[in-house]
């Protein structure tokens, strides 16, 4: 397949192979030189949840809903624990 590099150098990778990719705007590719060659690869995000020893890590952003649903809880427990 042959594609063009326009003007401010950027390329356009074609729609069959973002689909086939799963590459959404955003999404991030490594870019390697090989002699005269380019290769590009599909970055693969970091996975949410590491094991580190016997522990589910979380090493993703949280966003504000997450933070929301933790402070409401860290109330509602709060609630609880002075009721006894």
């Amino acid at each position: 397949m042959t594609l063009l590099i326009d003007q401010n150098g950027k390329l356009e990778i074609p729609e069959s192979l973002r689909a086939a990719l799963h590459l959404e705007p955003g999404s991030e590719v490594q870019i390697e030189q090989k002699g005269e060659t380019l290769v590009l690869t599909a970055a693969k995000p970091e996975p949410y949840l590491k094991r580190v020893g016997r522990i589910l890590m979380w090493t993703g952003e949280v966003g504000p809903e997450m933070n929301d649903a933790l402070e409401r809880m860290r109330e509602d427990r709060a609630r609880e624990v002075s009721d006894f």
